[in-house]
């Protein structure tokens, strides 16, 4: 695809080029050349319908993953979020050795190394990391899905932050789903709350329980930060500095 560059910007067709608004600002592309009811029944097409039927597998299972962490990644503003989640998902869902071209599925490529550092790697906020604001080490204990640091935190030095904030929200959850019956439940910590100063935190969130099952298991942090004013605490007007990852 290309992008639209200048003053004027198009949306339509014209002379075989689609003109189109999205997320990533003004594209063009040239119109497909080959009618839809051929694409769904030339054998030669075999190939294209396998791979749209899994894009759409992906595309659905994103879907389902981001309505199941509602909860808990609400205020992280990022229009892109949908699109680069899918994208992940569908090299994930490639990892799958059991299905067959066209079935392969998320839930399958997650059970291999490959396809959790994928889904760990990625970004909720495509602009910030939870291990690119933390420079202490964190430790998941899978049995009872506490999250802690080894050693107490000193938030001035071991924590990146934005100006302006004065205090930090950090919260653990885990989710138990399952992306072949569409069923999952989310588990939180109670917030840990402390202010960005030279004064050691213990840092230590623990579940009332780990939710059980059938599926995948993902433990996740969220970090926000926060602003005192008049001894409360508000979230900075710009939320563009949270961020929500998967730690195990």
């Amino acid at each position: 695809m290309g992008v639209q560059k200048g003053i004027l910007k198009f949306e339509g067709t014209i002379g075989g080029l689609t003109f189109y608004n999205s997320v990533y600002g003004y594209l063009v592309r040239q119109k497909a050349g080959v009618s839809g009811d051929r694409v769904k029944t030339d054998p030669a097409f075999s190939r294209t319908r396998e791979n749209g039927l899994e894009f759409g597998a992906a595309s659905k299972a994103g879907k389902f993953l981001r309505e199941s962490l509602h909860s808990f990644t609400s205020g992280i503003n990022d229009k892109t979020l949908p699109y680069r989640l899918t994208q992940v998902l569908s090299k994930i869902q490639k990892l799958d050795t059991i299905g067959v071209r066209g079935q392969r599925n998320v839930h399958n490529g997650l059970q291999t190394p490959e396809g959790f550092t994928l889904l760990r790697d990625f970004l909720f906020n495509k602009e910030v990391s939870v291990q690119g604001l933390l420079s202490a080490p964190l430790l998941l204990d899978a049995a009872t899905g506490k999250v802690s640091c080894p050693d107490p935190l000193v938030p001035s030095q071991d924590i990146s932050y934005p100006p302006g904030a004065t205090h930090l929200n950090m919260q653990s959850a885990a989710l138990r789903i399952n992306f072949i019956h569409r069923e999952s439940r989310l588990v939180c910590s109670e917030p840990l709350v402390f202010a960005l100063t030279n004064d050691p935190v213990n840092v230590e969130l623990t579940l009332p329980e780990l939710p059980e099952g059938d599926g995948v298991l993902l433990h996740l942090l969220r970090i926000d930060f926060l602003q005192q004013v008049n001894g409360m605490e508000y979230g900075l007007s710009n939320g563009g500095y949270n961020a929500v990852g998967v730690v195990g």
